[in-house]
């Protein structure tokens, strides 16, 4: 089994409460992953189509990060490179990292409506951050959930930058939106790291209650060999297969 593309959790810790996520429902332990998980990931994932270094966690607690991100461009030349952050800590290092894309989870057009949604009164500093980036290298994308947020509004706040919109997800029966009828391939396609070495399934097991082995005492094939031959019923209550 070749995966296209790698997810790599360097934590699973977050500063944020957002409305739609289900961070604060997590029963697994939290931390950062070593550096020694990160190099073993890298080393062993194969040739991919790009890398990403968030799952549930906020990347930039990761004080390795950039060294992080230097390191897999060195082994990953063609690899699209991205992080997802909420951008409540400085990220104008990352100019420099050799990142392609930095995706901002944005979701308020004001004061109020932003700590509404993120559980924290942030706005005014995150727009700083975000426009503290000066890289003609580096894609910034803001983020917008569909039904969560004004999206007319927020687009007047990055007219500069590039926008996305997407559904809310039900993080496999995390998040209480309707779920999917169908098994999704995702799974087979895509390799998912939790901060401590485990594989799991895909971004949307946030618990890590589908964990098929650790990449520090297995090797990738034989784990993604096992993950290939799995029917999970959990894929049933996710909505992440269905996103147009």
């Amino acid at each position: 089994m070749k995966i296209t593309g790698a997810i790599i959790e360097l934590t699973n810790n977050c500063n944020y409460n957002c409305v739609m996520c289900p961070n604060n429902k997590q029963t697994r332990k939290r931390g950062i992953m070593s550096w020694h998980t990160f190099k073993t990931i890298i080393d062993s994932i194969g040739e991919v189509e790009y890398i990403n270094f968030n799952m549930l966690g906020e990347s930039l607690f990761d004080k390795n990060l950039v060294k992080k991100i230097k390191y897999a461009r060195k082994k990953h030349l063609r690899a699209n490179l991205i992080i997802h952050t909420n951008a409540s800590l400085p990220i104008k290092d990352l100019a420099n990292s050799q990142i392609n894309q930095i995706i901002v989870s944005f979701y308020g057009h004001d004061k109020e409506s932003y700590k509404k949604i993120h559980g924290v009164d942030k706005f005014d500093e995150v727009l700083k951050n975000i426009r503290s980036v000066k890289s003609d290298k580096i894609s910034i994308i803001c983020n917008h959930i569909k039904g969560i947020n004004n999206p007319k509004k927020v687009k007047d706040l990055f007219k500069e930058y590039k926008f996305m919109s997407y559904p809310t997800h039900t993080f496999a029966g995390g998040v209480d939106t309707p779920g999917q009828e169908k098994d999704c391939e995702m799974m087979k396609e895509i390799g998912v790291f939790l901060w401590n070495g485990d594989v799991t399934t895909c971004c949307m097991d946030y618990d890590g209650k589908n964990v098929f082995g650790n990449i520090n005492k297995k090797p990738l094939s034989e784990i993604l060999e096992d993950l290939n031959k799995a029917e999970l019923p959990v894929c049933k209550t996710c909505s992440l297969g269905r996103l147009e």
